[in-house]
């Protein structure tokens, strides 16, 4: 009878220990309130979870503390201990496992020092080290596996390969690589994945491609790894070809794949793909939504954008600031005052109007639906302010014509000693451009020049358009010259400003300087230069018209669309060409 009960209760004491460690690894790390029903609560969730209602004894005379499940798992061991229970085998890797997975480090380190140990009970210490961020006892513990001639098997790796993941510790990683080799485990899909992670979070993500290769089957979790890989690496369209292979192999990606590549879409300008994808999924949360606002309102569908806020909305799934920041930006694009309103409306609700954020997109918005009296109130009301608030209202009563205002808050926010920076600048020197006043934008073109900004894009954008429209195009000229950077709105601005000062022969040539360095011309800019080709007079200037035709041609062979100025400009050039052919 003395014979088999030890084996009996060994048996009971595994199971009882079993159920306190996974309710404490459940349970660990929680700040719950003192109140007796809740935790009570808890207590019978987790049980219901676990499927251990017939274990509901354990609980019986339970005080209401939060760590009983470590306490009771204690008591198993210490009734172990009393009835002179063999701790070895099943129950002294279950007595290790209590104490690893709640985290009582020196418990476990002094049961686990005392053990005949195997692979089971290493596994729980190197889960141990790696959940509570020691990633040397990790290492070193892995190295002491093999000293003492234990033979790791896929979870030792896999806990292994997650810390030097973790660390970026690739040296590390190659190693336990060449030891996975030798012992055959590298076409697991349980390594292997471990591996793929490991070499995608080390910025190596060829490696990473090609032990996904060498899988036999691999998972799902080996896909979500290699896919998050190359989003990593700043290779989306890599991440979106694994994204599509990984449907067609049956395997369904988790949500964040889903909103990475419909973000992944959208910056690619594949709005149809991102619309279409969105659909699939199930419940859209919020920062699924928070993608389509956003990444509609950048791509000037400030219209779709719009539409997805206002199906959000239906679907019951609640705005944030984000929410609200995108949306109150198409909103003021397409100036929907009264859509703009009931969005205010709803940030009161929500006690996000206060935000500084949420703020400064309401500034903006109004500022645009031409409401600087609103865009002020919103202003004053918010206690906190910040740069991007002040450059907000400033670039309203720019865009506004309110050179006066302008300089009132310049002075205000220079006052106040915020920090005056390129987008200041670029509101600035847009009032002086449009008030024609040279003196004022050379002041401040001094102070940008103090600043070091003025190898700024925008800031050297902002001052060719300033000295241009007050009639310095050669100090406009200069400038352009003297960018490191330049892009469309560059040369519209400066071509833009020699066919107004009927230069058209300068501003074809800057025209054709332009398309011979790689920058591709827009519609804006064609029509621009056309007209000025269209204004010349005399049959001299024909060389002119069929070069800009040539040139006009070349861009619709490219797949650039000309808006209808560009259409409308370039019938004069035929008609002055007398080519009705072209016309056609």
């Amino acid at each position: 009878m003395h014979q088999s009960s030890p084996i009996l209760d060994s048996l009971s004491l595994v199971r009882r220990l079993s159920f306190s460690t996974d309710l404490g690894r459940r349970i660990y790390g929680l700040v719950l309130p003192s109140h007796d029903q809740i935790y009570n609560t808890l207590l019978g969730i987790c049980l219901e979870q676990c499927k251990l209602c017939k274990s509901r004894k354990v609980f019986d005379g339970m005080p209401q503390r939060l760590f009983q499940a470590l306490r009771t798992g204690k008591a198993v061991h210490s009734q172990s201990l009393i009835l002179g229970i063999d701790s070895t085998g099943r129950l002294g890797n279950a007595i290790v496992d209590l104490y690893a997975k709640c985290a009582q480090v020196s418990y476990a380190e002094k049961f686990f020092d005392s053990l005949e140990k195997d692979v089971t009970a290493w596994n729980s210490m190197l889960s141990m080290y790696s959940s509570i961020g020691l990633p040397g006892k990790v290492l070193t513990s892995f190295v002491s596996l093999f000293e003492n001639l234990i033979s790791p098997n896929k979870f030792t790796f896999s806990i292994v390969l997650s810390t030097c993941a973790r660390e970026t510790n690739l040296e590390v990683g190659r190693q336990i690589h060449c030891s996975m080799i030798k012992m055959g485990l590298e076409r697991n899909s349980y390594c292997g994945g471990a591996l793929v992670d490991m070499y995608a979070k080390c910025d190596h993500v060829g490696d990473a491609r090609r032990v996904f290769d060498g899988i036999v089957d691999p998972n799902t979790v080996c896909w979500t790894c290699l896919f998050s890989g190359y989003v990593k690496a700043g290779l989306p369209e890599e991440a979106v070809v694994v994204f599509k292979k990984m449907r067609d192999e049956g395997h369904r990606p988790d949500h964040l794949a889903f909103v990475t590549v419909i973000n992944t879409y959208i910056s690619l300008g594949k709005l149809k793909d991102a619309r279409l994808l969105f659909g699939e999924m199930p419940s859209p949360d919020l920062v699924a939504w928070n993608v389509m606002i956003s990444g509609h309102g950048k791509r000037g569908c400030e219209t779709l954008a719009i539409e997805y806020f206002l199906n959000m909305r239906k679907s019951g799934v609640k705005s944030s600031r984000s929410t609200l920041g995108s949306v109150l930006s198409a909103i003021g694009l397409v100036s929907n005052l009264d859509l703009g309103l009931v969005v205010h409306g709803e940030a009161i609700k929500e006690g996000l109007d206060s935000n500084i954020y949420v703020g400064s997109s309401l500034v903006s918005m109004y500022s645009k639906c031409e409401k600087m009296e609103a865009a002020a109130k919103v202003f004053e009301a918010l206690e906190e302010r910040n740069d991007v608030l002040w450059n907000a209202m400033i670039r309203g009563y720019a865009q506004n014509g309110d050179a006066h205002k302008v300089m009132e808050l310049f002075m205000d926010m220079k006052s106040a000693g915020y920090n005056i920076d390129d987008f200041t600048f670029t509101s600035l020197l847009s009032t002086c451009a449009a008030s024609r006043d040279l003196e004022t934008g050379s002041q401040f073109h001094s102070i940008i020049i103090k600043k070091k900004l003025t190898k700024n894009l925008f800031v050297g954008n902002a001052l060719v358009d300033m000295y241009a429209k007050c009639g310095a195009l050669e100090d406009a000229r200069q400038i352009f010259e003297h960018m490191s950077d330049r892009d469309n709105v560059s040369w519209n601005t400066i071509i833009g400003s020699y066919v107004q000062d009927e230069n058209e022969s300068e501003a074809f040539e800057l025209f054709r300087r332009m398309n011979s360095c790689g920058m591709v011309s827009d519609g804006t800019c064609l029509a621009s230069t056309l007209k000025g080709c269209a204004n010349v007079h005399g049959h001299s200037q024909n060389g002119f018209y069929e070069e800009a035709l040539k040139l006009y041609k070349e861009m619709r062979h490219d797949g650039a669309l000309p808006d209808q100025a560009t259409f409308v400009t370039v019938l004069r050039v035929c008609s002055v060409l007398s080519s009705l052919r072209e016309a056609k």
